[in-house]
């Protein structure tokens, strides 16, 4: 009868990565009631404990998500309620943070997601979080889950890691509000990775992958345009209002009057401009559905 043992080998990078969470673990969790709640943190802690105690949970604009007064609630019911378990979510996922830098030795390079988990690990911004009851914590646990999944896909191409970022998101919503302003800036880079896809395709009608690029340029050229124009405009505005606060202060000169033209130009140049980039961006992602409808 054959018998198979699993054996695990434990090289330097394994073992820096125990002593890395082992670190994490302890400064996060180390005297973790010990500090008074702050403002913040009694408003998190009194909705979470009336949750707890069966009194219901209504989100009010004070407040972000309710995911962390669950989770706060959830830490009550199986611990009971203190400061100390009140700031156990937080640091569990700051813990969780760390850990999840591990999954980036394959984008980063091993040495690089050590770097990156040391230094998680002894920041002082990303330590005081982990140690408080806000939602800083678990925004930088699903930002994370979003890269992997995202990068993980690309390379697989398995819908499961789609589902990951479904859920992440949504998580991610119920938490902080800046999770729009997170999934922003993923748009544009998923957008940017569609566009390379695109162009390194073989097309159908290599004319259209020409109209493709000259639509795809002239809309983004469009779209730094109205940038341009709409900080132009924000300047301007603002050198009129001291203009006129000057001249409110002192006699103005016989005749003189301020030019409001240039703000209104630079502003309906940024719409102007603004609406031609969406019109050419929009009409490129038709172009290309077109030429790829075979391929897509």
């Amino acid at each position: 009868m054959n018998s198979k043992s699993v054996s695990i080998t434990l090289d330097w990078e394994k073992l820096a990565w125990v002593i890395v969470l082992i670190l994490a673990i302890c400064s996060r969790f180390y005297n973790l009631g010990e500090r008074v709640i702050s403002h913040d943190e009694s408003l998190h802690t009194h909705y979470s404990w009336q949750l707890y105690r069966g009194q219901g949970f209504q989100h009010t604009p004070l407040m972000h998500g309710p995911f962390q007064f669950h989770a706060l609630a959830f830490s009550y019911f199986l611990f009971g309620a203190s400061d100390f378990t009140a700031r156990i979510p937080a640091a569990v996922f700051g813990v969780v943070a760390v850990g999840l830098l591990w999954c980036f030795r394959g984008w980063i390079g091993r040495s690089g997601a050590l770097v990156s988990g040391v230094l998680m690990t002894i920041s002082p911004y990303f330590l005081y979080y982990s140690r408080y009851v806000r939602n800083e914590a678990f925004v930088v646990v699903w930002a994370l889950l979003m890269a992997i999944a995202t990068f993980r896909y690309f390379e697989t191409r398995k819908v499961s890691w789609i589902y990951l970022m479904v859920a992440v998101v949504a998580f991610h919503h119920a938490t902080k509000e800046v999770a729009f302003i997170y999934q922003a800036i993923w748009m544009l880079f998923i957008f940017l990775r569609f566009v390379q896809d695109i162009l390194t395709t073989q097309w159908d009608q290599p004319r259209m992958k020409t109209l493709f690029r000259v639509l795809f340029v002239v809309g983004l050229a469009a779209i730094v345009s109205a940038l341009a124009f709409h900080g132009l405009g924000g300047q301007l505005t603002t050198l009129l209002s001291d203009d006129s606060q000057m001249q409110s202060a002192a006699e103005p000169a016989v005749g003189a009057e301020l030019d409001t033209t240039s703000p209104l130009l630079a502003n309906h140049g940024a719409i102007v401009a603004a609406g031609i980039g969406l019109t050419a961006l929009t009409v490129a992602v038709l172009v290309a559905f077109a030429g790829l409808r075979h391929k897509l």
